[in-house]
């Protein structure tokens, strides 16, 4: 896939979210595990040999990343310990009835880990809350 990236004049691309999820019509925006690879496209090294060799080949890489709400799955983050940890801790703010999902409590900063790991550059915040280029 590289040399036709570079072949068309690319110098970064961005992957759909890769982080797992169980409903494959969601293409990943309905996360239960924020911190591992989904395997649904190869195992974790899989995706450090995709990362490293885009960057050894000049080719920019950004993860496309949903951090403002997550399934309400029992096995994802919904009470992850008893409580509402990740959760809005405003009841009004917790449910978000559009994608049928839970909003993060971003005031608290559980929900803001830092993703940079390898060479990737940049992930993008494809939100209800808001949307841009992170770096």
């Amino acid at each position: 896939m590289i040399p036709y990236i570079k072949r068309q004049g690319f110098t970064h691309i961005e992957i759909l979210p890769i982080t797992e999820h169980p409903l494959d019509e969601s293409w990943g925006y309905q996360t239960t595990g924020y911190f591992a690879p989904t395997s649904r496209y190869g195992s974790a090294d899989d995706l450090k040999f995709f990362v490293s060799k885009c960057a050894e080949n000049g080719v920019g890489l950004f993860l496309d990343w949903v951090p403002g709400h997550f399934c309400q799955d029992i096995h994802g983050l919904t009470l992850f310990n008893g409580t509402v940890l990740y959760e809005d801790s405003r009841e009004e703010r917790r449910f978000n009835p559009e994608w049928g999902t839970l909003n993060f409590d971003v005031r608290r900063g559980k929900s803001l880990a830092s993703c940079y790991q390898a060479h990737i550059i940049g992930w993008k915040n494809s939100s209800s809350t808001g949307s841009g280029w992170m770096r």
